[in-house]
């Protein structure tokens, strides 16, 4: 699911303890891919996702939501989707979101029906708060002639950042002579309703070609002057070489702008799977931090490269996983994160086939901003079965409790008494320590793939929506470690909290209904001071100029106006002397 901008959270009032865990989700039947996303809109803690089926019964949908401990919250339950024409579905490829405004949470995925009734489809489930069930709607590809569509794939979801719409990318097969595959992306807002959707085809030198929808999330740059939406994935003409692309849409209609760049050799086997925003400014500027995979190495590694915002390369790199040469290593998820040092940190998760752990372990690859990966930054997860990354996030608290990496993915043991298949937690400090079934090494690294060439883009043709309805009954979680505290775990944080000049803000967090703030400073000469209020895509919400007196100084502020939503937001004070900011939590 991914991230347009990684929060920063500043609790300064928070008094819980540090926990480090692992734990699991689900019950008897397999749940696949496990997913999940870190949660503050509606209480800091996770929200956990996974698809489930057995031999007997159509698959059913795992959501949970849990604590910052790993426990569960509010609910733990399992959904049953039944498609529009009365006929029960199997979901799959389940992808979590939490909403911004707190209203509650929804999961994305593809449908499919094991009796083959009815063609595979999109699903989206809203839920409130509490679990509860909102609404559930299906989105179907509209066949053209000489076609009948279905879905192959969702492989990615993300948040506008009005939050009150997402974008869902993945892949379609249009079964026509050939083997085309075809990439989607819809625009829909919260109720399920479509803004927009698209179905496009790269055009390639080939009477057809393969192209996957991989990782998409609305652009914070208008290099073209419109709202961007960037969707990466991979693309290849028939039995040619495969290459990772990067396709801007106008966010507003769905719309291609421009061609696609296409990044890999002509030689290896190539290929992007999730993308995040790059803050950084190392290779001339921000843009975006892309994961991948290639085998230009020689066998199958985690691939970064860094892209300006129109898709020039910046900075390209393959990473091997320590555990034997010919491993088959797979990114699935990349996040960025500014370290002490104001170096903004990237953390490369997914899995390899041969894990120092055994079998297929989940793995996170630690790196510079240049992509240089750091000693014993190489995270391995799991036990000796087919364990598996799919997901990554942090909090980032100043020094608080809730500081550490969030490590999703699947747990493939039964020994662990929840049956094969559970939805798998781990909370580690940054440098990975998280308490049990673990281990840290060194990494190797090459430099990657760049960009090579550019492919036009054909739009096909679109999606239309129906109502499904959903049922939902109870499942299980089982903790595997917990620690409120680990020797050798580091939460290197962001800045530091006691800022030189003493600024602090309260009451922090503040209800949204109060609107009333205070700021405290000390200042070492009387000077005039700007005092700004805004969120965390820069949006201003409040401002205005005081006067500070030599020694310490209160301000009150009156904010009832700026109509603040439950998130996070920064407040900047900058004066002759003064150059601080403090996070302030809404709720």
């Amino acid at each position: 699911m991914k991230k347009l901008f990684l929060i920063a959270f500043a609790l300064s009032c928070f008094s819980a303890k540090s926990q480090y865990f692992q734990q699991l989700y689900g019950n008897s039947d397999h749940q696949y891919n496990g997913r999940g996303v870190n949660t503050t809109a509606s209480a800091m803690g996770h929200f956990v996702v996974s698809s489930s089926s057995n031999t007997s019964t159509t698959g059913d949908l795992l959501a949970v939501n849990t604590d910052l401990n790993g426990n569960v919250l509010t609910f733990n339950n399992l959904y049953n989707l039944t498609e529009t024409s009365g006929v029960p579905v199997t979901p799959a490829n389940a992808i979590p979101v939490e909403f911004n405004n707190g209203s509650g949470f929804g999961v994305f995925g593809m449908y499919y029906d094991p009796s083959g009734t009815v063609p595979n489809g999109v699903y989206y489930l809203e839920l409130d708060a509490n679990g509860n069930i909102v609404n559930t709607t299906q989105f179907d590809p509209v066949s053209i002639v000489g076609t009948s569509m279905y879905v192959v794939e969702v492989a990615d979801v993300s948040e506008s950042a009005s939050g009150n719409e997402f974008y869902i990318t993945g892949t379609i097969d249009p079964t026509v002579p050939g083997g085309s595959f075809w990439v989607f992306t819809m625009k829909i807002d919260q109720g399920g309703n479509i803004i927009w959707s698209t179905i496009f085809d790269l055009v390639s030198s080939a009477a057809s070609s393969r192209d996957w929808g991989k990782g998409v999330l609305e652009s914070p740059y208008m290099p073209a002057g419109v709202q961007e939406v960037v969707v990466v994935g991979q693309t290849y003409d028939n039995g040619g070489s495969p290459d990772g692309f990067f396709l801007r849409l106008n966010a507003n209609n769905g719309n291609p702008l421009g061609v696609a760049p296409l990044y890999g050799t002509a030689a290896s086997l190539d290929q992007f799977t999730c993308i995040t925003v790059s803050n950084s400014g190392v290779g001339g500027s921000a843009g975006f931090m892309i994961g991948g995979n290639s085998d230009q190495g020689g066998s199958w590694d985690m691939w970064m490269t860094k892209v300006s915002p129109t898709g020039a390369s910046l900075l390209t790199q393959l990473y091997d996983y320590n555990g034997g040469s010919g491993n088959f290593d797979e990114c699935t998820d990349i996040i960025e994160r500014k370290n002490t040092s104001g170096i903004f940190d990237c953390y490369i998760g997914g899995m390899t086939n041969n894990g120092n752990i055994g079998n297929t372990d989940l793995v996170v690859v630690k790196v510079d901003e240049n992509g240089n990966p750091y000693g014993n930054g190489q995270f391995t997860y799991g036990d000796d079965n087919y364990d598996r990354g799919t997901y990554l996030d942090y909090f980032d608290g100043y020094g608080t409790p809730t500081d550490g990496l969030s490590v999703f993915g699947t747990w493939d043991n039964a020994s662990a008494g929840m049956g094969f298949g559970d939805a798998y937690l781990v909370k580690a400090y940054f440098n990975g320590l998280s308490g049990c079934f673990e281990d840290f090494q060194n990494t190797s690294t090459t430099n990657g793939p760049k960009l090579y060439n550019r492919q036009k883009i054909k739009v096909i043709s679109k999606f239309n929506s129906n109502p499904m309805s959903t049922t939902s009954v109870s499942a299980s979680d089982l903790n595997l470690c917990y620690s409120t505290s680990i020797g050798g775990g580091s939460n290197a944080r962001t800045a530091n909290p006691e800022n030189g000049n003493g600024v602090s803000v309260s009451p922090n967090p503040m209800q949204a209904a109060s609107g009333q703030l205070t700021v405290e400073m000390e200042a070492t000469a009387t000077q005039e001071v700007s005092v700004t209020l805004y969120d965390m895509l820069g949006r201003t919400y409040y401002s205005e100029t005081a006067t500070l007196q030599k020694g310490k100084n209160s301000l009150p502020l009156d904010v009832s106006n700026a109509n603040l939503a439950p998130g996070m937001y920064t407040v900047k004070i900058s004066g002759t002397t003064i150059n601080e900011t403090v996070l302030l939590q809404v709720k």
